[in-house]
Formats: C-alpha cells, structure tokens, sequence
C-alpha cells in the first residue's frame, strides 16, 4: 500500500512539473 502511495505522488508531481513547465 505505501509503494501505491508513493508512486501516486510522484505521479502528480510529475504531472505538476509538466504543468509548470507549459505554462
């Protein structure tokens, strides 16, 4: 469950980064 976790939140801190980096 932590491993779940974990790769969920890095997820959205990728998907953040992508975010940041279109605007």
């Amino acid at each position: 469950m932590a491993i779940r976790l974990y790769r969920l939140i890095r997820q959205a801190r990728v998907t953040d980064l992508y975010l940041n980096l279109m605007k």
